[in-house]
C-alpha cells in the first residue's frame, strides 16, 4: 500500500509541474484515475471536475466532423476510451457525493464504442464487451438522476411515460446483449423505479 501513496504522489507533484499546462489526452486520464485513487472526497471531486472540464477543452465529447483532420484508429479509440472513461469516473463520483454531474450527454455526440460481434469472445473481448455494457448502464443511470434530482420535473403521466420508455429502450437491449455475451455467468439485480 505504501508503494501505491508514492506513485500517487509523484503523479500529482507530475501533474502540477508539467501537464496541467497544455490539455492532453493522456492528462485527462491520469486525472480520473488520481482522483478515483484518493480517499478525499473533495479531492476526488476536484480531479473529476478538471478531467471533465479538459475533456471539453480537447473536444473528446464531439465526433471529429473535419474529413482534412486525419486520425489513425488508435488515436481516435484513446480520445474515445478517455472520454466514457471520463463519463464513468465522473457518473459515479457525482452520484455518491450526491453532486450533480459535469458532464451531460445531451452536449456530447461521441460514438459509443462498439460492441465486438465475436460468437465466441476471449477474456479482452468480455472484459470490452462489459466495458461498454457499463456505459449503458451509467447512461441510464446518468437519466435517472438528471431527472429525479433534477429542479424541472415532468408531473404525472410524462414521467411514468419516460420510465417507461427507459426500461424499454435500453434494459431489454442490455439484457439480450449481457446473455449473449455472458450467458449464465451474469446475473441481473433489476431494481424498480
Amino acid at each position: 500500500m505504501r508503494d501505491g501513496r508514492i506513485y500517487h504522489q509523484r503523479a500529482l507533484a507530475l501533474l502540477q509541474n508539467h501537464c496541467l499546462q497544455t490539455p492532453h489526452v493522456l492528462t485527462v486520464i491520469s486525472l480520473f484515475i488520481i482522483g478515483l485513487h484518493t480517499r478525499k472526497m473533495g479531492s476526488a471531486w476536484i480531479f473529476h471536475g478538471m478531467a471533465s472540464k479538459m475533456t471539453f477543452e480537447l473536444g473528446l465529447h464531439r465526433k471529429i466532423k473535419n474529413q482534412q483532420i486525419k486520425m489513425n484508429d488508435e488515436v481516435k479509440e484513446m480520445r474515445d476510451m478517455a472520454f466514457w472513461g471520463c463519463f464513468i469516473a465522473e457518473t459515479w463520483v457525482s452520484a455518491c457525493y450526491g453532486r450533480p454531474s459535469a458532464i451531460d450527454e445531451a452536449t456530447c455526440d461521441v460514438d459509443l464504442l462498439p460492441i465486438p460481434s465475436d460468437p465466441e469472445p476471449d477474456d479482452e473481448t468480455r472484459l470490452h464487451i462489459a466495458w461498454v455494457l457499463h456505459i449503458n448502464l451509467l447512461r441510464i443511470f446518468a437519466q435517472v438522476r438528471k431527472y429525479l434530482y433534477g429542479r424541472a420535473k415532468i408531473a404525472g403521466s410524462r414521467r411514468e411515460e419516460n420510465l417507461k420508455m427507459y426500461k424499454e429502450a435500453y434494459w431489454v437491449q442490455l439484457e439480450e446483449k449481457c446473455i449473449l455475451y455472458f450467458g449464465q455467468y451474469l446475473f441481473f439485480f433489476i431494481v424498480e423505479i
